[in-house]
């Protein structure tokens, strides 16, 4: 898990992959955990922008897909819960270079986190088509 431990007593989202400033090109498929540690509930939504904070470019949202131990979020907690997320987006969306992505988790509860991973896009240009033709 990239990051810190949090306490068991409130929301937290945290980020597993990429790490910190890590290229990416084509579709990028980014991983981690949200959950509120108080009560082991899952977060509603977790949406992704393109900047510091909801104000910046809307990217998406992610995908709560995985059942995973609480205890991986939330230290002293036991049991599983779907709070494992995934989303997976096409980079060519991004400018080429460095990006903050912002992850607001918001919960049933009405409490909301977030947290900003630094990502690098490096998508290479389109390959040129080769010229075959015969000129003569």
């Amino acid at each position: 898990m990239v990051g810190t431990y949090q306490v068991p007593d409130g929301p937290v989202v945290e980020l597993e992959h990429p790490i910190n400033e890590s290229a990416a090109a084509g579709n990028v498929t980014l991983h981690g955990v949200a959950v509120d540690c108080t009560t082991g509930v899952p977060a509603s939504r977790v949406a992704v922008y393109d900047g510091i904070d909801a104000s910046a470019a809307y990217v998406g949202d992610v995908s709560m897909d995985s059942t995973r131990p609480l205890e991986e979020a939330c230290m002293g907690k036991s049991g599983s819960s779907p709070i494992g997320f995934t989303i997976i987006f096409d980079s060519h969306r991004l400018e080429e270079g460095a990006h903050s992505l912002t992850f607001v988790a918001t919960y049933p509860s009405g409490s909301s986190t977030a947290t900003t991973d630094q990502i690098f896009v490096e998508n290479f240009p389109p390959r040129e088509p080769s010229d075959n033709s015969n000129d003569e």
